[in-house]
């Protein structure tokens, strides 16, 4: 019988490379992602903000 080596391959820095960027690249795609979802807030903010002096005007008539 033989002998199987049963020892778990340790990751290489060359192994590690790919994971570290793709890790990078998810979490800037979060990023990118905060900054959007904010972007659109302030938009919707503004716009109701629109939508409330226009009605107030509509009242003083």
């Amino acid at each position: 019988m033989e002998a199987r080596d049963t020892a778990v391959a340790t990751p290489t820095v060359a192994d590690a490379a790919p994971n570290a960027r793709y890790e990078l690249e998810i979490a800037l795609l979060h990023r990118r992602i905060a900054q959007l979802e904010s972007t659109v807030e302030a938009e919707r903010r503004q716009r109701q903000a629109v939508v409330d002096r226009y009605e107030r005007l509509l009242e003083e008539r």
